[in-house]
């Protein structure tokens, strides 16, 4: 199976693109990094691929948080942050939270978008 490059590199472009959360940079990159072994694992599968590196990622983190021991080391080890998870949730925290911001101003823009009002 072929991944296509673009989307790939635009999702790690907008990723990796400064936002407001101070903790953000952090999950940007492990989630990069997760994204990538995750596309490289799927991709020798046949069919067509559609995912979301983000919302899969987010969820693992969540059921990291519930781990221990062995369990937990390889979670980390798996969303590369090896002995960081609480630093992985503020981030994650962050970067969800400007996330939500970006999509209320996108609609506050759409919503005086003047060719909407014709």
């Amino acid at each position: 199976m072929k991944i296509m490059k673009n989307p790939i590199s635009l999702s790690i472009v907008l990723l990796a693109t400064p936002l407001m959360g101070q903790q953000v940079p952090f999950a940007a990159t492990a989630n990069n990094r997760f994204g990538l072994d995750l596309y490289r694992e799927m991709a020798a599968r046949e069919g067509n691929l559609c995912l979301s590196p983000l919302s899969i990622m987010t969820a693992l983190a969540m059921t990291a948080n519930g781990a221990a021991g062995d369990t937990l080391a390889e979670m980390e080890k798996t969303l590369h942050c090896p002995g960081k998870l609480s630093q992985l949730n503020a981030s994650m925290r962050d970067l969800l939270e400007d996330f939500r911001k970006r999509k209320e101003q996108a609609a506050a823009l759409a919503e005086k978008n003047p060719a909407r009002k014709a």
